[in-house]
């Protein structure tokens, strides 16, 4: 005779393998929009513009996402494990604003009232950012 235990066990067991393919298949590469990698600095008056957001929205899919490192450097990232863009023309945005320094230091026409545009081609795109303050 089983006991209740025994039976949700067994039942856990039964579907585990079904959930782990379930998550496991969600981002396929057969998923995936065509990528190019991209690179490139940002700088703000003409000093490197350190730990910014640096996002490429798409008109569809999501969008790729990259931090500038102590030199404005960037390397955008799709999802985890796969880097680059989608190919095409993207809305860029560029903030430092985050929950820990809430003051955004970048003016609004990069960000919020974005002015930003890059088309991302095939093949390696570096794509730089000369930003200026009013």
């Amino acid at each position: 005779m089983r006991t209740l235990y025994s039976s949700a066990v067994l039942y856990c067991l039964a579907i585990a393998p079904g959930f782990i393919l379930l998550l496991a298949g969600g981002c396929s590469r057969s998923d995936l929009p065509s990528l190019a990698p991209v690179s490139g600095t940002v700088t703000l008056d003409g000093k490197p513009l350190k730990q910014a957001l640096v996002t490429f929205r798409p008109a569809k899919n999501r969008a790729s996402r990259g931090r500038t490192d102590g030199e404005g450097h960037y390397d955008l990232l799709y999802s985890p494990g796969n880097r680059g863009a989608k190919i095409g023309n993207h809305t860029v945005i560029i903030s430092v604003r985050t929950e820990l320094d809430p003051i955004e230091r970048v003016p609004a026409k990069y960000n919020s009232q974005t002015t930003l545009t890059r088309e991302v081609k095939k093949g390696k795109n570096v794509l730089d950012f000369d930003l200026e303050s009013p």
